[in-house]
């Protein structure tokens, strides 16, 4: 819902998708196509859909859209039912001045072709779409990093759009009076949402304290784990699991996962201490070994993996070559091709432990308030988060490195039309591979952020410990006097 730091919807792509070429004059088809490329190119939300309100069976001809949409009370009123059990809500006032904008420049288009009410053209299905967006803004009550890029995003969408040859043609507007003021409306929107809806979003998001900060990157790192560690054991794999991948069935390495050996490194990765505390929030003591061992990120296999052998005992390139059931491509067991690899799911390892430290801070926070992480812990945070995202930067690179190895295999498989399992695997990793990515870097801004803002509470923590030494001295005083 909007309280939880709402994914804000693109909207309407697919009801553009209703208006053919035999419907729209020729200067009317130019638009319609430069706004759906201006909208792709700038509105890079996760979800694009037609909103709730235009869904039917059949989908919603755009020539069916009627003038009550140029109400502001239809909108009003989709944002009183949206903020009617969220609460508080951030921008509402300000959307609803946006709204009102729009609105008014919609219903006062009775020229050129316009005349007699065709109101599902390019320029109102346009603005359709950009009032679903701000009803939903209307609704966010929890303001995170998504819902200032969200509304940067349409910022953008309004400045690439507003090309005046695109908006020069009398077909549509019938007078320069007309075009200028579907740009001006643009220009209004794009204003307010710089100079009154930004700032305050900015504001809401800088009073969270850090223990929600710490929260939200949390929630994003337990994620990334499960899908890097579903990356490593499918990336390489020549092995059919039968099966969607399933976090808990690999943990307790059972069954289909067992059956392999980079199946059974996985389920001792899960099991180890820095994954049971970065993923599970587990409080462990440190006898569960951890997978990879040693200084420097050298990679060493516990001897879990390789039962009655050392963990300095064999190179984990050998163990794989030594092994039929190791489930690996046969073109993919050479150390050149392993080393990055277990490389990744041993940062994977890191990236976990470092979850646990993320989890022990929120803890400090939540007993102590900001400032037990901007006060005795100021100096960690000013380390921790820098190395966060050096970690982050050389998990990328080694699944770069990874995904070099596997793309090959991958291609010699699609012209011999042959290891069909292998190619399977692979097509999982190629859907997560971008997600995956995208994560790491949601991961790394909200570091950066927390980073960020205990610079700014340096200020703060000093006014604090003033205000605390008075505290003292005034406690004190009293206490002598009594």
């Amino acid at each position: 819902g909007a309280a939880g730091g709402v994914v804000l919807l693109a909207g309407a792509a697919k009801l553009w998708g209703h208006l053919t070429s035999d419907e729209l004059s020729k200067g009317q088809v130019a638009l319609m196509e430069h706004i759906k490329q201006c909208h792709a190119a700038t509105i890079l939300d996760s979800i694009r859909d037609t909103p709730p309100e235009f869904s039917t069976a059949e989908g919603v001809p755009a020539l069916r859209m009627t003038s009550q949409r140029f109400a502001v009370e239809y909108w009003f009123d989709l944002i009183k039912r949206n903020t009617h059990t969220t609460g508080h809500a951030v921008v509402t006032t300000e959307v609803k001045d946006l709204i009102s904008i729009i609105c008014d420049y919609q219903s006062k288009r009775t020229y050129g072709v316009l005349i007699g009410g065709k109101e599902g053209d390019p320029i109102n299905l346009m603005w359709e779409e950009f009032k679903n967006f701000l009803v939903l803004l209307a609704a966010v009550t929890h303001v995170t990093l998504s819902t200032i890029k969200s509304v940067q995003q349409r910022v953008h969408y309004i400045e690439v759009l507003g090309d005046e040859k695109y908006f020069d043609m009398k077909s549509i507007f019938g007078a320069d009076s007309a075009k200028n003021n579907s740009l001006l409306t643009m220009e209004r929107v794009r204003k307010d949402l710089i100079i009154r809806v930004l700032p305050v979003l900015q504001r809401e998001y800088n009073t969270i304290c850090v223990r929600n900060k710490l929260e939200q990157l949390i929630n994003s790192c337990k994620t990334t784990i499960a899908d890097l560690i579903k990356y490593g054991l499918h990336i390489y794999s020549d092995y059919d699991y039968q099966r969607e991948f399933h976090f808990g069935t690999l943990s307790e390495g059972a069954a289909p996962y067992h059956a392999t050996y980079v199946g059974r490194v996985c389920t001792a990765l899960i099991q180890s201490t820095a994954v049971r505390r970065g993923f599970d929030g587990l409080t462990v003591e440190d006898t569960t070994p951890n997978l990879f061992l040693g200084c420097g990120r050298t990679i060493a296999l516990h001897a879990s993996v390789q039962p009655g052998r050392t963990p300095e005992g064999l190179p984990f390139w050998k163990a794989v070559q030594k092994l039929r059931d190791c489930g690996i491509h046969p073109r993919l067991q050479s150390e050149a091709a392993l080393r990055p690899l277990f490389t990744f799911l041993g940062l994977a390892q890191e990236f976990a432990a470092f979850t646990g430290v993320w989890r022990i801070a929120k803890d400090l926070a939540g007993a102590g308030g900001d400032f037990m992480i901007y006060g005795p812990g100021l100096d960690y945070v000013y380390q921790l988060c820098p190395t966060f995202s050096n970690l982050v930067r050389d998990i990328a690179l080694a699944m770069d490195a990874v995904n070099l190895f596997a793309d090959d295999q991958y291609m010699s498989a699609l012209q011999n039309s042959d290891r069909r399992t292998f190619r399977s695997n692979a097509q999982v990793c190629r859907k997560i591979r971008h997600e995956l990515h995208t994560n790491l870097d949601q991961c790394v801004e909200a570091s950066d952020d927390i980073l960020s803002t205990a610079k700014k509470a340096s200020s703060i923590v000093q006014e604090s410990e003033v205000k605390w030494n008075s505290f003292i001295s005034s406690s004190q005083g009293l206490l002598r006097r009594l």
